[in-house]
Order: C-alpha cells, then sequence, then structure tokens
C-alpha cells in the first residue's frame, strides 16, 4: 500500500512499467460492525502499515497488498490516478527488480469518523535493485507523505484511497525524475511515469 503507502506502499508501487490495464473491480460494502475507538485508531492503523512493510521486505506481495481493499485508488503529486489493479501489477514488477526492500511507514496522525478514517503518514523506503541485463546493483530511497483514507468492511479496515502530498526518490545518492516515455509523450502527459519509473531507468 506510499505503506512500500506501501502500505501504503502508494509511490514504490506506481511507476515501475507502462501502465497496466485493470479490470474494473466491485467496491466491497462498509461493515455494520462496530469498528475500534476513535483514541485507538492511530495505533491500530500503525499495526496495519507495520504489517504490510514486513511482508514487503520479505517481497511478499499478497501480503503487502493484504490492506488495499478492491477499490483503492492511489493519485499522486501530479493528480494522476491508479487502481488496485495497475498498482500490484507495478508492485511485482518492483519486487522481481529488487534484492532487498525495507520500508517504514510513520502514522503522524489519525482520525475517526464512525466507519472511516483517515491517516497523515511519512514513509521511508530504501532498497537495492538489480539489473536484470547487467546484474548491476543499485540503491534508491524514496520519501514520501501521503493522507490515506481508511474503510471499516466486512474484511476488517482496509486501506480505500491514498492521496500522495509528496515524493521524492533518489538513486545511487542522486534525485531522480520520471522520463518522458512514448506512451506519455503520445498523451501529451509529462508526468506519467512517477519516481521510481525514473530509478529502473536510470540503473
Amino acid at each position: 500500500m506510499k505503506s512500500l503507502k506501501l502500505v501504503c506502499y502508494a509511490s514504490l508501487i506506481l511507476a515501475i512499467v507502462p501502465a497496466a490495464h485493470a479490470k474494473p473491480v466491485q467496491k466491497r460494502p462498509a461493515s455494520k460492525a462496530r469498528p475500534a475507538a476513535a483514541p485507538s485508531i492511530a495505533r491500530t492503523l500503525q499495526g496495519f502499515y507495520n504489517h504490510s512493510n514486513a511482508a514487503a521486505n520479505r517481497l511478499d506481495l499478497d501480503g503487502a497488498m493484504r490492506y488495499y481493499s478492491q477499490d483503492f485508488k492511489v493519485v499522486d503529486p501530479q493528480k494522476n490516478e491508479y487502481d488496485l489493479g495497475e498498482i500490484r501489477y507495478r508492485l511485482s514488477a518492483l519486487f522481481d527488480s529488487a534484492k532487498s526492500i525495507k520500508g517504514v511507514t510513520t502514522v503522524a496522525s489519525a482520525t475517526q469518523r464512525g466507519n472511516t478514517a483517515t491517516a497523515l503518514i511519512r514513509e521511508v523506503v530504501q532498497g537495492v535493485i538489480i539489473d536484470p541485463n547487467t546484474g548491476r546493483r543499485s540503491t534508491f530511497t524514496e520519501r514520501q507523505v501521503a493522507r490515506d483514507t481508511w474503510t471499516h468492511t466486512d474484511d476488517g479496515w482496509m486501506c480505500t484511497a491514498s492521496q500522495q502530498i509528496s515524493d521524492t526518490a533518489t538513486l545511487n545518492g542522486r534525485t531522480v525524475t520520471a522520463p518522458k516515455s512514448d506512451q506519455d509523450s503520445a498523451s501529451g502527459d509529462v508526468n506519467a511515469t512517477p519516481a521510481f519509473g525514473a530509478i529502473l531507468g536510470n540503473q
């Protein structure tokens, strides 16, 4: 889930390869069960982020995606929107290239109203990726701030949306920006490939 948002690993998962075309998914209904009391919501959500990060650190895709709802959406700082199918596809590509990943997500603040909670998170993701063609190792660091929305469903609390506030990435100590792809050129969108597309493209 940027949390790589992981989760939520939102930014980390966004820009490995060109966008996938995911099938539409149905929204999971909110649960009628009583959610956690508001004073404990920050601690509750922190536990979910810790669990997701631990799975991502093991390169466990299913575990890293455990707390994303089927209708999850993330919006990056350039206002590009990505759905769960795209995010899973890109995170899988990242895991295939990664030698190691370590993500730490901190819940800076959280509020709850009934079955909905909002968390302001700060995240740092570091790792080593391997160029499959040359075997060259590169180190990356990503820092992001995001506002995540959680909904209490029949499956418990699930992250349903993430709005990235800021996102920066470095590769071998150098700040990287997303390259302009052929697809982006055709669409006129120079921001369609976020930070980690630039990382993999600059190994």
